[in-house]
């Protein structure tokens, strides 16, 4: 059971479902921290099916350990990235063209990537670190905010893409209302993030690796996005679900799996494991390590979400 002042950030209910605690986070956007970061626990709500970290940082140390982060984190290869690979081929067989802003577009990866092939879109970007948007700025794109709360156009824009945002935020009902306002009517809405009904995720539970990730608070599902679209006037078009990593080789499906079984059913002997190198943790000069995830990047526990406003 939750507690009784823990309720959920996006709708306010307090029936919740505590799924369990998470462990601590000793890494925060690629960069390895002096402290480790409390893991707090991970609730789901039944109302909404929103899952949710509590407690977590306040929104000050968040932007100051982002600041701090690793340039290199969020610089992508676009044949590396599935979910822009789909989202450029909705945006291509939309028939829609005009103004496509991207809500945390970083560098500017994805814009470039769609207007190097297509002059159908006129690029709009919206970002918080103050270096990538100098950057996105330089490749020719137009920065119009720094978040999705403050950004010019209000309802212009043809269609608004968002990537691996959505679960840095605690509220990501808000955040989506944001995006609602800014598309017109007849536009389309991307979204890209961790599935929490993921069946790699569904077998982890609040253990499993995106979740346990410092900066990750807020997970959503198909299902949260089929509940909170009646409620904003929109539809959900499509659902994608996809893997990060290309090469899923059955070997390093397997490999993957058995490491996450192994933590989540026996976890006094993959701690032994890991003192002999295994999990991608040096525990013997960070023994207070021991109980981090591995990783299960070959898993399909991604999704994008397409949205259109009615």
């Amino acid at each position: 059971m939750a507690p009784n002042d823990v309720a959920c950030p996006s709708c306010g209910d307090n029936h919740l479902v505590h799924v369990g605690a998470i462990p601590e986070g000793y890494q925060f956007a690629g960069r390895t921290l002096e402290e480790r970061i409390p893991g707090g626990s991970l609730y789901r709500c039944k109302n909404c099916r929103l899952a949710f970290k509590h407690p977590c940082l306040s929104k000050e140390d968040l932007n100051r350990l982002y600041q701090q982060a690793e340039a290199a984190v969020w610089t992508y290869d676009p044949e590396k990235r599935p979910d822009w690979t789909l989202a450029k081929k909705v945006l291509s067989e939309s028939q829609l063209s005009g103004k496509l802003l991207d809500v945390g577009c970083f560098d500017g990866g994805f814009l470039r990537y769609v207007v190097e092939s297509s002059s159908d879109w006129v690029p709009y970007g919206v970002e918080l670190n103050v270096e990538a948007a100098l950057r996105a700025k330089g490749h020719g794109i137009e920065m119009v905010g720094s978040d999705a709360d403050h950004v010019e156009g209000i309802g212009t824009y043809d269609a608004v893409v968002s990537f691996d945002v959505i679960e840095h935020l605690t509220d990501p009902s808000a955040f989506l209302k944001s995006l609602t306002q800014l598309v017109r009517p007849g536009g389309l809405i991307m979204i890209s993030t961790g599935n929490v009904d993921a069946p790699s995720w569904k077998l982890m539970g609040s253990r499993y690796w995106y979740c346990a990730l410092a900066e990750h608070l807020s997970f959503i599902s198909p299902a949260w996005c089929r509940k909170i679209s009646h409620d904003l006037g929109l539809n959900v078009e499509r659902i994608h679900t996809f893997s990060h990593e290309q090469n899923r080789s059955v070997p390093l499906r397997l490999a993957e799996a058995a490491k996450n079984m192994i933590y989540r059913i026996l976890p006094s002997l993959f701690k032994k494991l890991r003192q002999r190198g295994m999990g991608g943790v040096d525990i013997q000069a960070n023994p207070e390590l021991a109980d981090t995830p591995p990783i299960w990047i070959s898993a399909e526990d991604q999704f994008m979400v397409v949205f259109k406003k009615l």
